[in-house]
C-alpha cells in the first residue's frame, strides 16, 4: 500500500516554525523567529558531541518486498509504508511509527518532513528538498563542490565532517554531517545528489539525545529512496 498526505501547505507546527534549517546546500542556514543569544556553555557542549555518522547508523534486519507505486518500485520493508510526494518526483517508504508532514513551507522553499519523534526540545526528523538546476548537465561532484564551498563562504564557524560517497537512487550522493546550538542543540546528516538535472537534499536532524536512536532507520528509509518523474 502506499499513502499520499493531502496536498497544500502545512505551516511547521510552533517551535519548527522557530528552526527551519533551509537545507539546499547553497547556504546551511538556521532560521529562528526569536532572536535569542545561546550561552556560551551550550555552544560549548554541542561542539563537544560527535557529529552524527552514517557509518554507525546500524539499522534492524527487516525483510523488504516490492512494492510499485505509478512509476517505480519501492523497497517495502515490514512494519514501513510507502510515500509518494505532490511537490516531488519521489516516493520512500518510511516506519509505521513516523508521520508524514507534507509541503512544508520554509520561507520561499517546500519540503517533504517526515518526523521520527517530536515533544518539547527533543526531537527527530528528515526532511526532503529539491532544485531544477540552470545548468542540466551539472553531476553530483560538481554540485556538492560549489555548494560546499558556498557554505563555507558564509558558514565559517560551522565545523563540517565530509563523511565521503553514498548511492541514492543509483546516484553518486555526497555526504556532509554538523552540529548546531541555536536556539536548540541539534545534529544533523545531509546528504545531496544529482539526477537528471535536478539537485537533491535529504536531511536528518535530531537532538542529541535522539540521534542514534533514529538514524538507523533514517538509513532505511534512505535505501528505499526512489525517483519517479523527473520531468516533474
Amino acid at each position: 500500500m502506499y499513502i499520499r498526505k493531502n496536498s497544500g501547505s502545512i505551516i511547521y507546527s510552533r517551535v519548527f516554525g522557530k528552526i527551519l534549517f533551509v537545507l539546499l546546500l547553497t547556504l546551511i542556514i538556521l532560521l529562528t523567529a526569536c532572536s535569542e543569544e545561546t550561552s556560551s556553555q551550550n555552544s560549548e557542549e554541542i561542539a563537544s558531541l560527535p557529529r552524527l555518522n552514517l557509518t554507525n547508523c546500524v539499522s534492524s534486519n527487516v525483510s523488504a518486498k516490492g512494492s510499485l507505486t505509478p512509476n517505480k518500485t519501492v523497497p517495502l520493508p515490514q512494519g514501513f509504508r510507502i510515500f509518494v510526494s505532490n511537490i516531488y518526483p519521489y516516493a520512500l517508504s518510511y516506519p509505521d511509527n513516523w508521520t508524514i508532514r507534507e509541503n512544508q513551507s520554509a520561507g520561499n522553499l517546500k519540503s517533504d518532513l517526515i518526523v521520527a519523534e517530536y515533544k518539547d526540545n527533543s526531537r527527530a526528523f528528515m526532511f526532503v528538498l529539491s532544485e531544477k538546476l540552470d545548468n542540466p548537465n551539472t553531476d553530483s561532484a560538481a554540485y556538492f563542490d560549489s555548494k560546499l564551498k558556498e557554505l563555507n563562504a558564509t558558514q565559517k564557524s560551522l565545523p563540517i565532517d565530509q563523511q565521503g560517497e553514498r548511492i541514492v537512487a543509483d546516484n553518486p550522493a555526497y555526504v556532509i554531517s554538523f552540529n548546531v546550538s541555536q536556539p536548540i542543540q541539534t545534529q544533523s546528516i545531509q546528504i545531496t545528489f544529482v539526477s537528471q538535472g535536478r539537485g537533491w537534499v535529504i536531511s536528518y536532524s535530531s537532538s542529541p539525545d535522539l540521534g542514534q536512536k533514529y538514524c538507523g532507520q533514517f538509513v532505511q528509509i534512505l535505501d528505499t529512496f526512489a525517483l519517479t518523474n523527473l520531468s516533474k
